[in-house]
């Protein structure tokens, strides 16, 4: 589903690309007061911004562009209007694709990527958006990924307003140009060859929770709205394996979705605080596993060599 080389229109934009329409009342881009806000509302350490909605949703498309409107966002955003696709995964995980692609072609490397179910909170400023900006300038060089709302599996504090993590959930990312790439050359054919998180199903969050050094903002700044899901449909609850009963009952559920719109920020703070506990011990399992993995490592290497032990 990928749309790199279809003809341009007449805006610049390609087929299934549009900028957010502009609202003469909006704060942000109506005006000269709005450009005055605007400035103070500074998401300038983005080089892009996109939203992913499927062409069919236009009342979801509405609700996504009140909230890029309300925060400043709507100035740079581009919806990515794709058709639904009949295998709800492949078509969510080509719509990233296709955004990456998109974003790469017009030289773009630090992109946020939202889908049409986002929300962010009304308490959210231009300082939100400067503490956002210091947060990002703060990761390392070789990260990926910097959730700004995620479902976490383990998440551990690194800096201030920041998280190493692993986590679920695509519905609001800044994507490195690391991360832009990975997706540009990961095809929904090849997933049986991608590394994924076995618990989240088969979406392609689960292959972002196993990429490394992949970030979240913290406390998370976006949500997802509690709104109809067209990827859902009712299915028989299955009691083994223990795996399936989990997907059954809050992956592909309606349980899933209030989770995601009341249960996000809770959960942040709860795996913070409990991996927070484990990690101590974690590390000092791994350290004291090296030495065997080191002479292991050196018997491969100089199989000629006895073990000096």
């Amino acid at each position: 589903m990928s749309h790199v080389g279809e003809q341009a229109q007449p805006d610049g934009f390609r087929a299934d690309f549009h900028p957010v329409a502009m609202q003469w009342t909006c704060l942000h881009c109506g005006g000269e007061a709005g450009r005055a806000a605007a400035e103070r509302f500074d998401w300038g350490f983005l080089d892009g911004i996109y939203c992913i909605s499927l062409r069919h949703r236009e009342d979801r498309a509405q609700d996504t562009a009140r909230e890029l409107h309300r925060i400043g966002l709507c100035k740079r955003a581009v919806f990515y209007r794709p058709s639904k696709d009949r295998v709800a995964k492949r078509g969510c995980w080509e719509s990233h694709r296709a955004v990456a692609a998109d974003a790469r072609a017009r030289g773009l490397q630090r992109v946020l990527i939202v889908e049409d179910d986002v929300a962010f909170p009304a308490a959210t400023t231009p300082a939100t958006a400067r503490r956002v900006g210091a947060a990002l300038a703060s990761l390392p060089s070789g990260w990926m990924g910097f959730y700004l709302g995620h479902w976490a599996l383990w998440a551990y504090p690194v800096r201030r307003n920041v998280l190493r993590c692993s986590s679920l959930c695509t519905h609001a990312y800044v994507a490195s140009e690391r991360l832009l790439d990975w997706l540009c050359e990961s095809p929904f054919d090849r997933r049986a060859e991608i590394a994924r998180r076995r618990i989240g199903g088969k979406g392609i969050d689960t292959a972002f929770a196993v990429l490394p050094a992949m970030y979240a903002y913290a406390p998370l700044l976006a949500t997802q709205r509690h709104v109809s899901n067209d990827h859902l449909k009712a299915s028989r609850i299955r009691l083994w394996p223990p795996r399936k009963l989990f997907l059954d009952l809050f992956v592909r559920s309606r349980i899933r979705e209030h989770a995601m719109a009341h249960a996000m920020g809770a959960n942040e703070k709860l795996v913070t605080a409990l991996t927070s506990l484990a990690l101590p011990g974690v590390w000092a399992a791994r350290r004291l596993s090296r030495p065997r993995a080191d002479r292991k490592r050196a018997a491969i290497l100089a199989p000629g060599v006895s073990d000096p032990s």
